[in-house]
This record gives structure tokens, sequence and C-alpha cells, in this order.
């Protein structure tokens, strides 16, 4: 409740035109899968040497504030419950920026591989008008600066876990009021995989997304 809270009193900023594109991509020739959640509507693009990308859209009956919470608390019990992940905050950068460790598990007829991948992420979340909040995700690099008013500019370094593949993250989640109790969540993830990785596997970690 007190991160929801807290959102209240984000400052507006505009959205990117980079972002403005992101969320807008074309779905032409992405394919739309059929095993989806009914409320939702998600399509594929899964692409050579690793590359896959993903949007989904659904409604979500909860107010702005409270939807954003959920998808920004990455530790909470909601969110370590999913099978397929493991989520841990490595480092708040400020109330609304902090990096994140994802460990992502494979499975394979429903036998536990135990967790192969790992997306080492940087995520930011902010307000673009009263109805509208944005989550982004993308890349943590070796080292991040933080500067804000007042404060002294500082550097940060995180080591990768042993033995897991590397792999990196661009995500936008846009979430939209269109009612008092009713959230618009619309999400498109670009995800880097590695060379090696096969169509099936890619298509895998892109639809637990």
């Amino acid at each position: 409740q007190l991160l929801a809270e807290k959102m209240l009193t984000l400052g507006k900023k505009r959205l990117s035109v980079d972002l403005k594109e992101k969320l807008e991509e074309d779905v032409e020739d992405a394919q739309k899968t059929d095993d989806s959640c009914a409320r939702a509507q998600t399509w594929l693009r899964i692409k050579s040497g690793g590359e896959a990308w993903g949007r989904s859209t659904f409604h979500v009956r909860a107010g702005l504030e409270d939807v954003a919470a959920y998808f920004w608390n990455v530790e909470s019990r909601a969110n370590q419950s999913l099978d397929d992940f493991e989520f841990k905050l490595e480092k708040r950068l400020d109330d609304f920026d902090m990096v994140v460790r994802t460990k992502e598990r494979l499975f394979n007829k429903k036998i536990i591989k135990g967790f192969k991948r790992e997306y080492m992420s940087r995520m930011k979340l902010f307000r673009t008008s009263k109805k509208t909040i944005i989550i982004l995700i993308e890349p943590f690099s070796d080292h991040v600066s933080v500067e804000g008013a007042g404060r002294t500019k500082r550097r940060t370094s995180l080591r990768s876990s042993a033995g897991l593949r590397q792999s990196t993250e661009h995500t936008a989640i846009r979430l939209t009021l269109i009612s008092e109790r009713t959230t618009l969540v619309k999400l498109v993830t670009d995800l880097s995989l590695g060379e090696g990785i096969s169509y099936k596997e890619a298509k895998q970690s892109v639809k637990k997304y």
C-alpha cells in the first residue's frame, strides 16, 4: 500500500519517441499464440541467433497503482511463486530505480532442468500522465552511475552467477487506467538469449514473459 501511495506523488515524464515506437511496433509478421490466457492477446516473433520478441495486452481488475506495485515488487510472494523464475533485488538505486537479478529455469517434458539462464537488469518506473505508468527493464551494465538532486554520483558493480548463460532483456510495460478499477496492461519484450539457442527454447522463454 505504501508503494502505491508513493506512486501518486511521482512527477510526469515525457514518453520518448523510441519507447513509443517500441510499444506500438507492428505485429504483422508476428505469430499470434493460441494457447495464452483467454483474456490476453499475445504475439511472438522468434529470430535467428537467439533473438526473441513478444507482445501481450490484457486487462486487470485493479487500480493503476496497485497493478504497478505488483509488477514492481519483484520479491513479493506472488512473483516468487512463479516456478519458471527466481527474482532477487540486488541493489535499490532510488524508490523507483533498482537492479534485479532474474534466474530462469528450463523445462523439458515436465522435468525441471534447474536454472540455466540469468538476466541482470535495471528496472525503472515513471508516470507519463495521471492515468499512465511505465515500467522499463533494460540490461544492467557492469557499472552504473546514479545522480540526483543534492546527491553525489555513485557507482556499483555486480558479479554474474557462475555456470549460467548470461542473457539480456529489453521490456517496456505500459499500464493505463481505463476505469476506476480496471487497468490495461501492454507488455513488449525483446530477449537476447545468445547463439546456439533452438527455436523451441527461444519460443519457450519469450512466452513466459
